[in-house]
């Protein structure tokens, strides 16, 4: 597969998860268990991304899915836990108007 990524488009993050899920996994069967979605659903979902993003980085093989290197870098660089300052141990700042 070609390691190329461009810029991604913007995805709903219901893809973003579809992703995410389809990478750890690698099948349509055992990821839309996870993902609480038909295989159906899921299929057509993976056929949108493959058109958005490019066959080279979503290939779809039977109940097989495979997922680019590159497509792997970003998915994990953009699973950064959104955590809020207070729970990464930084002070509350609270701001008093009169």
């Amino acid at each position: 597969m070609n390691d190329a990524l461009p810029a991604l488009p913007p995805l709903p993050r219901a893809q973003w998860r579809c992703l995410r899920v389809v990478s750890e996994f690698g099948d349509i069967a055992h990821a839309a268990r996870k993902l609480h979605w038909s295989q159906a659903f899921l299929r057509s979902m993976l056929l949108d991304l493959q058109a958005a993003l490019g066959v080279q980085h979503v290939q779809i093989c039977g109940d097989r899915v495979e997922v680019s290197q590159a497509l792997k870098q970003a998915l994990q660089h953009r699973q950064r836990p959104c955590q809020p300052a207070r729970a990464r141990g930084e002070p509350r700042v609270i701001v008093q108007t009169k």
